[in-house]
Parts: C-alpha cells; sequence; structure tokens
C-alpha cells in the first residue's frame, strides 16, 4: 500500500516536470522567433535605409545636374539675347529707312533720266539752304472727283498754268448707305500734280496733304484741306525762289 503511494507521488512529479519541461520548450521556441523576427526586422529596416540613402544620392546628383544644366543654359540665353541685339542693332543701322529707301529711289530715277550730276548736286546742297518764298499764298478751290462725279470744276491752275491740280476721293454715304454725289473728306485723297510739260506727281493720304515741287527755277509748296463746302478742296499754293 505504501508502495503503490510512492509510486503514483513520483508519477505525478515526473508529469509535472514534463509540463515544466514543455512550457519551458514553449517560451524558449517563442523567444528564439521574436529574436528571429527582430533580427529579420533589423535587416529589412537596414536595407530600407540603404536603399533610401541611395535614392537619396541619386537625387542629390539629378538635383546637382539639373543645377550645371540651368546654369549652361542661362549663359546660352544671354549670348543668344546679345547676338539678338547685336544683329538688331546692325539692322537699324544698314538697312534703310522707308524715307531713306523713297530718296534714293527718287535719286536713281533722276539719273536715269540723264539728268547731269552736277545739277543734281547743287539741288541737294541747295535743299539744305533757306528758300526764299514770295509769301503770297493763293488759295483755290475745286471739285474732287469720285467714282460717281466727273464733272466741270474739277481742277485748278496755278503759276500762269505753270501747274494743274487735280484729286480723287471716294464717294461719300448717307446713313443708310447709299452713295452721295461728294467725296468723303475723312477717306484717303489723291492729289495729281500736273505740269506744263507733261509731268505728273502725287499725293495721297486723308487730309490735309502737303506737297512740294521744283518746276524750272521755281518751288511749289501746296496745302491741301477739305473745303468749306460740300464735295471741294481748298488748295493753297506759294512760290519760292530756288536758292
Amino acid at each position: 500500500m505504501v508502495l503503490g503511494l510512492s509510486e503514483s507521488r513520483t508519477f505525478r512529479r515526473r508529469q509535472k516536470r514534463r509540463r515544466v519541461a514543455v512550457w519551458l520548450m514553449f517560451l524558449g521556441g517563442l523567444m528564439v522567433l521574436g529574436w528571429a523576427a527582430y533580427q529579420s526586422g533589423g535587416a529589412v529596416a537596414g536595407l530600407e535605409v540603404s536603399e533610401l540613402q541611395s535614392q537619396l544620392d541619386d537625387l542629390r546628383v539629378a538635383l546637382d545636374d539639373s543645377a550645371r544644366q540651368k546654369a549652361r543654359l542661362e549663359v546660352e540665353n544671354r549670348q543668344v539675347a546679345g547676338e539678338r541685339d547685336e544683329w538688331r542693332q546692325r539692322y537699324q543701322d544698314e538697312v534703310p529707312t522707308k524715307r531713306e529707301t523713297e530718296l534714293f529711289a527718287l535719286l536713281q530715277k533722276q539719273i536715269d533720266n540723264d539728268i547731269p550730276t552736277d545739277r543734281l548736286r547743287l539741288m541737294m546742297n541747295a535743299a539744305g539752304q533757306k528758300a526764299i518764298c514770295e509769301d503770297k499764298p493763293t488759295t483755290k478751290r475745286f471739285i474732287v472727283r469720285t467714282p460717281i462725279y466727273k464733272g466741270s470744276d474739277d481742277a485748278v491752275n496755278f503759276g500762269d498754268g505753270v501747274m494743274t491740280v487735280t484729286a480723287v476721293g471716294e464717294t461719300a454715304t448717307d446713313a443708310a448707305g447709299n452713295p452721295e454725289a461728294w467725296f468723303d473728306p475723312a477717306k484717303s485723297v489723291t492729289a495729281v500734280f500736273a505740269e506744263l510739260g507733261g509731268r505728273k506727281t502725287t499725293a495721297a493720304g486723308r487730309l490735309p496733304l502737303h506737297h512740294a515741287m521744283v518746276v524750272g527755277k521755281r518751288e511749289f509748296r501746296f496745302s491741301l484741306k477739305a473745303g468749306k463746302q460740300r464735295g471741294f478742296l481748298e488748295v493753297t499754293a506759294d512760290r519760292c525762289a530756288m536758292p
């Protein structure tokens, strides 16, 4: 009886030790797994940090490249702007203006007409001198021709018939857009100045107009404006002796 009780206690102690051993093994396994997870997490974190550092280095290199490229483009832009300004200045200095082109064409025309060079030089020098004018301007009026009106009183003479002046304008319209029998003074007018020998010059544009031409040894100066009476043009002429 005593022996049976002793064996029973011994069996229970062994079972208890087994349970404790199992729990210790279980806890040890958990600790091993935790340590392994920690080590694995640390390694992963290290890899992520390393990758992020690599990306940061790449970004720094890219930013440095962008900064260098920006600086290079700024230098190139300044060079292009300088060349552009230089060419613009050369164009302004070397390419003749419209006024210069017209004067050159007029001079070339006189040369083509066999006008002596000495006379052209004399006339050009005289242009810079003050003209001696009669200061007795004469004002006359005439009707401006239009596509509708081509009647009488459409010309005036100056200098004892040496110079004849006519003009052509655009037809005026009423509020409804219907054509009138007179010209529109607000639109462009073309004045024709005809010499006795047949040579003609013109002046075109909106009124008032101004024109000058040399006939013989006299210079005629004209000023044209819309007349007080509808359809008429007033022209004032003065004669000046060539210096």
